[in-house]
């Protein structure tokens, strides 16, 4: 069969109209690209809208969940002090004395600590990697560490330029008068793995 075939043989898919979101369209209006029709009148007959449960309702938390959430947390914690027993110069004391991390450093701490999950080394390193020293450090270009100490090199420059984009991010997201923190939030989060 050709593709001439297939999509004769195809149904006609019906077209879908977008609509604007009022900020859309009020940006378009100051721009001048658009003319916009004033809103139909709003039916007085209309029917009136439910009724909320009441604020004072508790919402019910899945304590399976919860208890998981509690368990993670007991393991993140368990990994940061063991790390900071095996490498106190990298984990210990305040967060703008952590150095960078060697490229790797996971699969190091996994032969040290061979009991721990290596989802919640993941999660532990995502956690001291997006700190603000952390990032300071990386993008001034301080040499990488392995688990013992030694040097690792300095880092590369895309991840110095990576760590500078992120640290302004970040610095923006804390700024205070900031009223968009979402979209600088996403910036921080969505940033790539160490």
């Amino acid at each position: 069969m050709t593709m001439d075939t297939l999509l004769k043989d195809a149904p006609a898919r019906p077209r879908r109209t977008l609509t604007a979101t009022p900020k859309m369209t009020a940006a378009a209006q100051r721009l001048g690209l658009v003319e916009v029709a004033p809103a139909p009148p709003v039916p007085v007959n209309h029917k009136p809208a439910p009724e909320l449960p009441a604020i004072s309702q508790k919402a019910t938390v899945d304590p399976e969940a919860a208890a998981w959430r509690r368990q993670r947390l007991e393991q993140h914690n368990a990994l940061i002090m063991a790390l900071r027993r095996l490498a106190p110069d990298l984990f210990a004391g305040r967060e703008r004395d952590h150095p960078p991390l060697a490229i790797g450093i996971d699969k190091e701490i996994q032969a040290a600590l061979p009991d721990v999950n290596p989802r919640i080394v993941s999660g532990v390193l995502r956690a001291h990697t997006g700190g603000q020293g952390y990032l300071e450090h990386l993008a001034a270009g301080a040499e990488r560490r392995h688990l013992d100490g030694t040097s690792a090199g300095p880092p590369a420059p895309g991840d110095v330029t990576g760590a500078a984009s992120r640290l302004a991010a970040l610095r923006r997201l804390r700024a205070p008068g900031n009223t968009k923190p979402e979209r600088d939030a996403a910036a921080v989060v969505s940033r790539p793995r160490p």
